[in-house]
């Protein structure tokens, strides 16, 4: 919204959740507006249309139309040599611009990921991880990122000196790159500081072995809906549970008043590039320089999902 010139003054405050993978500044408009004209009529021609018969569109089922776009953004998606496409933005300068809007500037920005995101525990591994052997944990460290095994290993404890170094396996490193540039980005101009956070919650939810955060699992700390039946459920109704939602509600609500997440108990310093200062929300939750470049860039992109 802050790219988006229509926006302005619809709202004073912006927190990102899992937000900050955006690309715009590289962005081709015209390359954009061509690739998506070419899905539009490669969706038609799945369903037997042409440009000329768009309003038969409403009366196409939702199946059928989701079953026809699916495969118009795999075929297309050849031409560029990409593996996939997807729903994009089109940042065409006009009605989405590149950069943040001019006003923006005065817009303070909370930006942060979950740890695990689409690579948690619920979609990888076998259940097991926290009862592995030394043994299973080397195997599985091997197995995912070969000779560099020890020295991702090491990074990955001194930047999560809580975790089990197994939990390597699900750490979201993709997406904290994307996020660290959306703060870089908004601070070039930026009026306001900008605030950097990561969800990990130590205490993993008692199923499966014990689940790691995925995407939106912060959601209901945010919300403080941690007490609600089906998650008190699932998060075992454990007092560190509570705790932590009362921290992250309260950052939130702060946030929205004053553009200030701090409150007593719960120092979160603002991020720079020089010192990017990252609140990991956790059992202990702290501000800390969170410097993980060096991690990020040894581990290889996540895999697809798989059991």
């Amino acid at each position: 919204m802050m790219h988006t010139p229509v926006a302005r003054g619809l709202f004073h405050k912006v927190i990102a959740q899992s937000g900050g993978s955006l690309t715009y500044r590289d962005t081709d408009p015209a390359t954009s507006i061509k690739t998506q004209q070419m899905i539009a009529a490669a969706t038609l021609k799945n369903l037997g249309l042409d440009g000329s018969q768009m309003d038969k569109l409403k009366k196409v089922s939702y199946p059928d139309l989701l079953a026809a776009g699916t495969a118009a953004l795999r075929s297309v998606a050849k031409e560029p040599g990409r593996q996939n496409l997807s729903w994009e933005v089109i940042a065409d300068d006009q009605y989405v611009m590149r950069e943040f809007c001019d006003w923006a500037d005065t817009i303070p920005l909370i930006a942060g990921t979950v740890f695990s995101e689409q690579v948690g525990s619920l979609v990888r591994g076998d259940g097991r991880k926290n009862g592995w052997s030394q043994k299973e944990i080397d195997e599985h460290l091997a197995a995912e990122y070969g000779d560099k095994k020890s020295e991702i290993a090491a990074e990955f404890k001194k930047a999560f000196p809580r975790k089990k170094v197994q939990d390597v396996l699900y750490f979201a490193n993709t997406s904290r790159p994307g996020v660290k540039r959306t703060l870089a980005r908004k601070l070039e101009k930026g009026k306001t500081p900008v605030w950097n956070y990561i969800f990990i919650f130590a205490y993993e939810y008692p199923v499966n072995g014990g689940v790691t955060s995925f995407h939106c699992s912060e959601i209901a700390f945010a919300f403080h809906n941690v007490g609600e039946p089906h998650l008190r459920v699932a998060s075992g109704g454990a007092p560190a549970a509570f705790a932590l939602e009362n921290k992250v509600s309260q950052a939130w609500i702060n946030f929205a008043r004053t553009g200030n997440p701090n409150q007593p108990g719960l120092e979160w310093k603002p991020y720079t590039v020089e010192e990017p200062q990252t609140m990991v929300f956790d059992t202990v939750s702290e501000s800390c320089a969170l410097r993980d470049d060096k991690l990020v860039s040894l581990m290889p992109a996540p895999p697809p999902r798989r059991g």
